[in-house]
């Protein structure tokens, strides 16, 4: 089931998260996320604007996905970041379709214009999810981040809502 996520999500939301952060270029975050930090970030979630969506089976959180604030500037208001996550023992099951294409839903629901993905180079499960929903290649941001002391390069993909 895929439902809104509630404080009692933020640990399985963090360990998915905070993996990716220790084992992976994906994840260009460099320290692991505290369960303070995670909990003001669902804050600034407001579920009526910016939804952060799970992945419940069986009880247990296995995937999340959110949509965040692109920037602060005000002509970017209807503008929103994807992110979506899943835990590393349930990859290529279709989890992050299901969650992109509910995530896409409500932005439409919500009236955004535009979805943006920042996605680092060579992650071809990512890009390859991305496409199938539409997003287009806009760009790339070269050398941009280290991750395991390793520079990479991060692209940048957009969905255009406008109907």
């Amino acid at each position: 089931m895929i439902r809104l996520a509630k404080k009692e999500d933020l640990g399985a939301i963090n360990e998915i998260y905070n993996y990716e952060v220790a084992h992976s270029i994906y994840n260009v975050d460099t320290r692991p996320v505290t369960q303070e930090e995670r909990l003001l970030w669902y804050e600034n979630h407001p579920k009526n604007e910016l939804p952060i969506l799970v992945k419940e089976v069986k009880g247990e959180t296995i995937a999340w996905a959110s949509l965040s604030q692109w920037t602060t500037h005000g002509g970017y208001s209807k503008t929103a970041e994807v992110a979506i996550f899943v835990a590393r023992n349930v990859h290529r099951q279709g989890l992050g379709k299901e969650l992109l294409r509910n995530l896409i839903e409500k932005a439409e629901t919500l009236e955004y214009k535009s979805l943006v993905s920042r996605i680092v180079a060579g992650n071809t499960p990512s890009i390859k999810l991305h496409q199938l929903f539409g997003f287009k290649y806009v760009g790339v941001m070269r050398r941009i981040a280290c991750k395991l002391d390793q520079w990479v390069d991060v692209q940048i993909w957009q969905k255009d809502l406008f109907i």
